[in-house]
């Protein structure tokens, strides 16, 4: 009787010493560049989640409607739902101004990371990114395989596995994830109202 076995894995990172964009100032780069000089390839820039918008979240009147008023950020002006608290952070950019796209409770409550009141994408550049981070990199990790079999009086049994480690998903389009809809749905049924799902444009697992 005859028994074998191996194994391998491997794992690869790739930095752009100098892509087409070598000559422009870093601060200038552009996020949206595949392969920009002096960053990691398959990095995702996005908006880091803080929690669920709650009904104490924004002001109301005595009838129990929205409050709301007009924000201005970087020349347009929006109507939107007031929020409660003594500096909240807006996120107009999300909305569309028509009163179709307005945050309100049970929508996602974004992380002010640049500090400056407002959740944006800033212009889109190693400089200005906006509240956005690296929030993940689509590129396979740890690419692994295993191989086992034995021979025993004439028969022989072979198997073979492989596999990704790791792999994160820029989901781009319409995308409709399951932990998202089960998340606003858990908040509709706690909060015994009716609750419009808004479809994510852009969604990001990891």
């Amino acid at each position: 009787m005859t028994l074998f076995a191996n194994a391998n894995i491997a794992d690869a990172v790739t930095f752009t010493t100098k892509g087409a964009d070598w000559k422009t100032p870093w601060e200038n780069r552009s996020l949206s560049t595949t392969f920009s000089t002096g960053r990691r390839y398959g990095d995702v820039y996005g908006f880091v989640t803080d929690r669920l918008f709650q009904k104490e979240d924004f002001v109301y009147d005595a009838d129990g409607n929205f409050v709301q008023t007009d924000i201005i950020y970087n020349g347009t002006s929006k109507r939107t739902n007031v929020l409660a608290g003594p500096n909240p952070v807006y996120q107009t950019y999300f909305e569309d101004g028509n009163q179709t796209l307005l945050i309100s409770p049970g929508d996602v409550k974004f992380v002010d990371v640049n500090g400056d009141g407002y959740i944006d994408a800033g212009n889109g550049t190693n400089g200005n990114p906006g509240d956005r981070v690296v929030v993940g990199n689509i590129t396979p990790r740890y690419d692994f395989g295993f191989r086992f079999g034995g021979e025993f009086k004439g028969f022989d049994l072979s198997v073979f596995l492989q596999g990704v480690g790791k792999r994160s998903i820029w989901g781009s389009g319409q995308a409709r994830y399951s932990g998202i809809l089960f998340e606003r749905r858990r908040y509709a049924f706690r909060n015994r109202q009716k609750l419009l799902e808004r479809r994510p444009y852009r969604c990001f697992l990891s």
